[in-house]
């Protein structure tokens, strides 16, 4: 009789399985992943940092050198007391430059946030008015959709007055986007999101570089490598395993900001589950930069905090984890708004921040997608190098 197939998924399974076990036992870790992001979270809280509460509700655009500023639309933002206070429009300054890919900043100016663009077109064309809004620098790309769904709304108001024939907007051609909620929104809005992300890197890195510089140090990975099981199965099964204790905390996390902190998850268990696909993608990423760092970077156990913490503390510190990017100077900000952490907090906030009544065509048609390009790449940087290197594993 034959012998019964090896079986590498249930392999996989298997080592996925202990791995969770082994953290959950591991009263540090949670300690780490849950009370200090709610600590930095409290004292936030405590000091209402200054703009946070209003940076998300408020917005200074200038109108670009060739709108046209004999429509109705022109009109009621620059005169309307009430749309004033939230939309404030400033003079477009010489140091601006139109370039083929949008409006570039000059370094010395970093007040205004978006350039909006009415532009009337030809006779006979489809829409009378074509409307486009365009980012500044490093604002975070939740915000712009945010002012483009105000200015949305205002068309819609002057369409029902038919103030306006037709109005065409360019950065939303098929109406996806039916709704989105900004009432008040919070600090806990912008700072828990922050925190998650920061919990979700630094766990996966320590955790996994620490993990698989022990196998290689105790040559705990040769004697892996005798039995059945494949290597590649086995570094997903120990990634898999501290995704889903990531995973678990991110929704104790959420849970916790909802019903005791006011978190505003505006579409509830689907910011939850998408907020979680976020945070599994996020743990992927981030731990095969830990697995480079534990097998191929680190030659002594002492190296790990080191090249560990020159990865995960510019990120902590810059990335959108307390204040927004775009408060930092222009050159930096367009840094590290190409940092992985900084895609990673900006999907998990418009999961937060954003209601609309489909989710995920949202997320696939508006400029999210480039959070999601940016994370993608991210990821696949290191599993590239992973499997490049993977001979080295048998030496």
């Amino acid at each position: 009789m034959m012998a019964p197939k090896y079986s590498q998924i249930r392999a996989c399974a298997t080592v996925a399985k202990n791995a969770l076990m082994s953290i959950l036992k591991n009263r540090g870790s949670f300690i780490f992943s849950v009370f200090f992001p709610l600590i930095f979270v409290y004292v936030f809280m405590l000091n209402d940092v200054k703009g946070d509460t209003k940076f998300y509700n408020s917005f200074i655009v200038a109108f670009s050198n060739t709108a046209d500023t004999t429509n109705a639309l022109y009109k009621i933002i620059t005169t309307n007391d009430l749309i004033r206070q939230s939309i404030h429009v400033v003079p477009l300054p010489p140091s601006y430059a139109l370039k083929s890919n949008g409006y570039i900043k000059d370094i010395a100016d970093k007040k205004i946030e978006a350039i909006i663009s009415i532009d009337k077109m030809p006779t006979g064309a489809q829409c009378d008015y074509r409307v486009s809004v365009t980012a500044v620098g490093s604002v975070p790309s939740v915000k712009i959709e945010l002012l483009s769904y105000r200015i949305d709304n205002l068309i819609d108001n002057l369409l029902d007055q038919t103030t306006l024939a037709k109005v065409h907007l360019s950065y939303d051609r098929n109406k996806v986007i039916d709704r989105i909620h900004t009432e008040n929104i919070s600090v806990i809005d912008f700072i828990l999101p922050g925190q998650i992300g920061f919990s979700v890197l630094s766990g996966s890195i320590f955790g996994v570089a620490f993990l698989f510089f022990n196998l290689k140090k105790n040559q705990i990975l040769k004697r892996i490598l005798a039995t059945p099981i494949k290597i590649g199965y086995y570094i997903m099964g120990e990634t898999i395993g501290r995704s889903f204790f990531q995973i678990l905390t991110v929704l104790l996390l959420l849970i916790i900001g909802k019903f005791l902190l006011h978190l505003h998850l505006l579409q509830g268990f689907v910011s939850i589950f998408y907020g979680l696909i976020i945070t599994l993608f996020g743990c992927i990423c981030f731990a095969g930069y830990g697995f480079l760092l534990g097998f191929y970077i680190a030659k002594a156990e002492n190296d790990i905090p080191l090249y560990a913490n020159l990865f995960v503390m510019p990120q902590f510190v810059l990335c959108g984890t307390f204040f927004p990017i775009s408060v930092l100077p222009h050159w930096l900000g367009n840094i590290v708004q190409f940092l992985p952490l900084s895609f990673f907090n900006d999907l998990l906030r418009i999961v937060i921040m954003v209601h609309s009544d489909n989710m995920s065509n949202y997320l696939i048609t508006t400029n999210m997608m480039q959070s999601i390009v940016g994370l993608l790449i991210w990821t696949v940087i290191p599993y590239i190098i992973i499997y490049r290197k993977m001979d080295s594993l048998y030496e």
